[in-house]
């Protein structure tokens, strides 16, 4: 290899480590922003929470609608070979 081409060869890798600097710090930037975000909005739902002092009685229908819903499955009883014969 002559001089020249030694020097463009080393060049390019410079280049691409510096590339690849850059991205990688733009994707840190990203995921720093993107965690900022979530601690911001957990931040302000606890900040709403705590503001409110009852939960809104649509949630509490809910439970009630799982809770009857999950004590009549486990009522029903299960259709076995041995339960359930065609004659």
């Amino acid at each position: 290899m002559t001089q020249a081409t030694k020097y463009i060869q080393a060049k390019i890798d410079q280049s691409v480590s510096g590339v690849s600097i850059v991205l990688l710090g733009c994707l840190v930037s990203v995921l720093v922003l993107l965690v900022a975000r979530l601690v911001y909005k957990n931040w302000t739902l606890k900040k709403e929470l705590a503001k409110s002092d009852h939960i809104h009685p649509v949630i509490y229908e809910e439970i009630d609608y799982m809770a009857a819903r999950q004590t009549k499955q486990a009522r029903q009883p299960t259709l076995t070979p041995q339960n359930h014969s065609v004659q």
